[in-house]
């Protein structure tokens, strides 16, 4: 008897200290990714030099109204394809702050796990006209955390270590300002329909899934060319 109770003891002990070890590794990790957001200051966005906003209909955009080539992408953050595919339309910076490309963004949520909380902070973040760099916040935390990180908590200090106004942000967060709009850009999603995520439509054609960066700008060249761009 003695010997078994001490035995379940030191599986007690050996369960406590992985516990620990493993929130001090996440906790680690979250102060890692707001460091990052927070050693990248807005004037070396990789948004500087874009007109960035939102459209007459709320939805985020960069890029010149009078671009030849529209991308509609519509992604989930809570979406790991669309986390690669924003990190391959950086190959695209150069033809939107050159006026030849418009991008918005149409959020999707389908129902994944904290993927509506993450796009009303989002939308909160672009109150302050912060979205883009919140969004690529977002997918950074994805990549290394995974989506059921995506807590208030977190959410906030994604908010804190790109730089925003903590208390502005956090009663648009809580107040859910922006529950009815995300809610009405994923039905809007359904009535396409978008039928999986990511997905692009440029110029009216439609792309899903991911695409490399060398595959984006051949889609845009030839938009290009057939927009008479």
């Amino acid at each position: 008897m003695i010997g078994r109770a001490i035995t379940v003891k030191k599986r007690v002990i050996v369960v406590v200290s992985v516990t620990v070890l493993s929130v001090a590794v996440a906790a680690a990790m979250i102060a890692t990714i707001s460091a990052q957001a927070t050693a990248r200051p807005s004037g070396d966005s990789r948004y500087a030099g874009q007109e960035t906003g939102f459209t007459p209909e709320g939805y985020p955009y960069r890029g010149s109204q009078d671009a030849p080539v529209l991308i509609k992408e519509y992604a989930s953050f809570a979406c790991g394809h669309c986390a690669h595919i924003s990190e391959e339309m950086q190959a695209l910076d150069r033809y939107v702050r050159d006026g030849r490309v418009r991008i918005e963004y149409h959020i999707v949520t389908f129902g994944r796990i904290g993927a509506a909380t993450a796009a009303e902070a989002a939308l909160c973040a672009g109150e302050q006209g912060r979205f883009w760099e919140y969004h690529d916040a977002l997918f950074s935390s994805l990549m290394a955390l995974g989506r059921g990180t995506f807590t208030v908590a977190h959410l906030q200090s994604l908010a804190d270590g790109i730089g925003l106004d903590g208390r502005e942000f956090s009663i648009c967060l809580l107040t859910r300002r922006y529950r009815d709009r995300v809610q009405a850009m994923n039905d809007e999603a359904y009535d396409v329909p978008i039928e999986g995520t990511p997905t692009l439509i440029v110029n009216g054609r439609v792309y899903v899934g991911y695409r490399p960066a060398d595959e984006l700008v051949q889609i845009i060249e030839d938009a290009l060319t057939g927009a008479g761009g």
